[in-house]
C-alpha cells in the first residue's frame, strides 16, 4: 500500500478535528438545524456561519473517502492481520463519528457535551 493514502487521511482529519472545534465554540453546527440537509435544502445559502458548518461537512465527506480508500486497499493487499484490524477500526471509529456528529445536531446537545 502506498504512503501517501494514510498521510492524506491524517492531515486532513487533523483539518476535520479542528474544523469541528471551530464549529463546536461558535455553534456554527446548529445555523444548520437538520441533518444530513441545512434547512431543508442540499445547497443552502452559503453565508456565516452555515458556510463554516458545511466547510465541516465536506471535509468530514473528504475523510471518510481517504478513509475508505485506505481500507479498501489495506483489506485487499494485505494479509498482515494487524493492518486488517486497524482498517476496520478506522472505518468503525469514522462511521461512530459521523453518527455521533449527526445525533448532536439532531438533538441539539450543547456544546459541553460534544
Amino acid at each position: 500500500m502506498n504512503w501517501k493514502v494514510p498521510l492524506t487521511a491524517s492531515v486532513v482529519t487533523a483539518v476535520q478535528m479542528t474544523l469541528g472545534a471551530v464549529v463546536v465554540g461558535t455553534d456554527a453546527g446548529f445555523s444548520c438545524p437538520d441533518w444530513p440537509l441545512c434547512n431543508g435544502v442540499l445547497f443552502p445559502r452559503l453565508d456565516g456561519l452555515v458556510a463554516l458548518e458545511l466547510v465541516h461537512r465536506g471535509t468530514a465527506l473528504v475523510v471518510m473517502a481517504l478513509v475508505g480508500w485506505f481500507a479498501v486497499g489495506a483489506l485487499r493487499q494485505s494479509t498482515d492481520g494487524r493492518l486488517r484490524r486497524l482498517a476496520w477500526g478506522v472505518v468503525a471509529s469514522v462511521g461512530v463519528q459521523v453518527v455521533v456528529g449527526g445525533l448532536i445536531v439532531l438533538t441539539h446537545a450543547p456544546g459541553i457535551t460534544t
